[in-house]
């Protein structure tokens, strides 16, 4: 990517020398690395059943099919860029799995180039780039976000894209072109993920320190992000009776930070699962994965230490502080937001913003294995780690996204007129649709956990009715019921005669004796 027209200032770096030359080698590595990485984003995109989630994006592109891009606004707060990529996409090819997930696939793979001239901008080091795109381009976390239709994939991509725009404030003096281009990446980027706020934010406190307030150039920058927050503002207009439904209160937890970094080194699929954290608690799923973290802990340490160390010493310092700078501030001010906003929670996702940085210090740690002991056992300890997280993401059923497609599958064709149908949250409702099993007439439904008491009531009641099979489907079972009442209820009054277990859904079929007769098959 070309460089935007800066003016040198005395502390910035010289681009001459072989440091900054960018020989035949690194575009064929560059090229060889993209295609790596669209290899593992597209290598069985359709293989795992949409999840809850990605339902919001099927409905969403439907609807702006239907009615307009806008009237997504109706249907979900989130910032509608991703929707909108699905509308294009689906219109294209349907609304299958692949064609829903092309979108951030494609975004994945771009990620790639994007971080090579991102190296290349900061560090004018043609090593460290070409390594930062080569940890891009095998990342469990960036491959987990391109295999999944919701807007994390985009949001890489515009964070890495900000800072390639941006950094000319506080390395040069940026034309009017490049302070117009500051404003446009910021409103694409507010588009993909409110949270892109909380990038610009660190970014204009970096700015701040660095150049000092007598300096115009953060003042100018700040003018820049003024604009685009004011172009984000429609949006905002037309989604503010739902901004209220962002999310749910959690307490403050001490292991949100570690737990973030975990999983920029190793993703979903190494060590505990997101399943297992909830089901059995972050103390107890810890404890049974003891030798994966302490090895992911290790070598994440090992690595980031020497990549810092070879980032903090590459042309303008200014560079390595600001990667330190980005790789902490946007998940301390996404921790903070926390306490700030009641409805607000805190997921690894909501600083996927920060992931390029992460990146970036890996690759300067992968630049010094060479010369380096300390970073030569942390890159070899991550590229087991990497492999590992990999094969268990593409492999193994334990780390796959809750599995309603096949239970849908299952449904369709043993479910039989007359079945009692009892959903153990109602979120999985509408993934069933998409896979072709709505929900049947009279069916007994948990939304929320306040909806447990109710439904097992009416299960009591209908107990006593005809005798009749009744089906109980388990989705995700810590939001809703994580004591299993309803299967409590069910269990008192009837036999189970079958029990199907797919990733995150359990299935089981009881008959229901009717009034005082025994439960029999």
């Amino acid at each position: 990517m070309a460089e935007a027209t800066t003016e040198p200032t005395s502390s910035s770096p010289s681009p001459a020398g072989t440091e900054g030359r960018i020989g035949p080698a690194a575009w064929w590595g560059l090229i060889g690395l993209t295609a790596l990485g669209a290899l593992a984003r597209f290598y069985r995109l359709d293989a795992q059943s949409i999840w809850m989630d990605e339902t919001f994006v099927v409905n969403a592109a439907r609807l702006a099919r239907l009615e307009g891009p806008l009237a997504v606004s109706r249907l979900d707060h989130s910032a509608p860029l991703g929707y909108w990529l699905a509308w294009l996409s689906t219109g294209l090819g349907g609304d299958s799995p692949s064609w829903l997930r092309v979108p951030t696939a494609v975004a994945g793979t771009l990620t790639v180039p994007m971080m090579f001239a991102l190296g290349i901008r900061l560090f004018r080091s043609p090593p460290i780039a070409l390594a930062s795109a080569g940890v891009m381009a095998v990342s469990p976390f960036a491959v987990w976000y391109a295999q999944d239709a919701r807007m994390y994939a985009h949001w890489i991509l515009a964070s890495a894209a900000f800072v390639y725009v941006c950094w000319p404030a506080a390395a040069g003096r940026p034309s009017f072109w490049g302070w117009a281009a500051m404003a446009l990446t910021t409103a694409v980027g507010l588009y993909v993920h409110h949270y892109m706020a909380l990038l610009s934010a660190t970014f204009g406190l970096f700015l701040l320190a660095v150049l000092g307030p007598r300096d115009r150039r953060p003042w100018i920058w700040a003018a820049t992000q003024l604009v685009a927050a004011l172009a984000f503002v429609p949006w905002l207009l037309l989604t503010a009776d739902r901004i209220g439904q962002a999310g749910s209160s959690k307490p403050m937890a001490l292991l949100w930070m570690p737990y973030t970094y975990f999983t920029f080194s190793a993703g979903f699929s190494l060590g505990p699962s997101v399943r297992e954290l909830q089901l059995d608690g972050p103390s107890a799923a810890l404890r049974s994965h003891v030798a994966e973290i302490a090895m992911v802990g290790l070598a994440t340490a090992a690595a980031g230490l020497a990549g810092l160390r070879r980032l903090l010493r590459e042309g303008d310092r200014r560079a390595g502080a600001w990667c330190l700078a980005w790789a902490v501030g946007p998940v301390a001010l996404a921790i903070l937001a926390t306490q700030v906003k009641d409805n607000l929670s805190y997921n690894a996702r909501y600083a996927a913003a920060c992931y390029p940085a992460a990146a970036l210090i890996l690759g300067g740690a992968i630049a010094s294995a060479r010369r380096s002991a300390l970073a030569a056992v942390g890159v070899a300890g991550l590229a087991l780690v990497s492999s590992w997280s990999l094969w268990n993401w593409y492999e193994s059923p334990r780390y796959a996204k809750e599995d309603l497609r096949s239970a849908a599958s299952f449904l369709d064709g043993a479910f039989e007129e007359g079945d009692l149908m009892v959903i153990a949250n109602g979120r999985s409702i509408p993934t069933l649709d998409y896979y072709g099993f709505p929900c049947p007439p009279g069916a007994v439904v948990a939304d929320q956990p306040g909806e447990v008491p109710k439904a097992a009531e009416d299960l009591d009641r209908l107990a006593g009715g005809p005798p009749r099979r009744a089906w109980l489907l388990e989705y995700r079972e810590w939001e809703v019921d994580p004591s299993r009442s309803l299967r409590s209820a069910l269990g008192a009054s009837a036999n189970r005669l079958d029990e199907r277990r797919w990733p995150g859904v359990t299935l089981g079929l009881y008959r229901l004796p009717g009034p005082g007769g025994p439960a029999g098959p």
